[in-house]
């Protein structure tokens, strides 16, 4: 399925004076597209029996190249 951007109203200046149009079609895109992106990283995730978290723990444990505490795998994540 293609996917289209999404406008703003036709009043939208005149509903949110001072509001930039394009800026706010900009952003409601990109959230569109986060939601997106997101949605098939959790399909992929899945098939491996794996969630987001999940695979981002995985992340930190090969990045570090020696085994790591719990502690230090929570403040890695940040």
């Amino acid at each position: 399925m293609k996917e289209h951007p999404l406008r703003v109203e036709a009043d939208h200046a005149e509903r949110y004076p001072g509001a930039n149009k394009l800026a706010t079609e900009c952003v409601v895109n990109l959230i569109r597209t986060e939601s997106l992106v997101v949605a098939e990283l959790d399909r992929l995730f899945r098939s491996y029996g794996l969630t987001g978290p999940g695979f981002n723990v995985l992340m930190i444990i090969e990045g570090a190249g020696h085994p790591l505490s719990p502690h230090e795998i929570g403040i890695a994540g940040w």
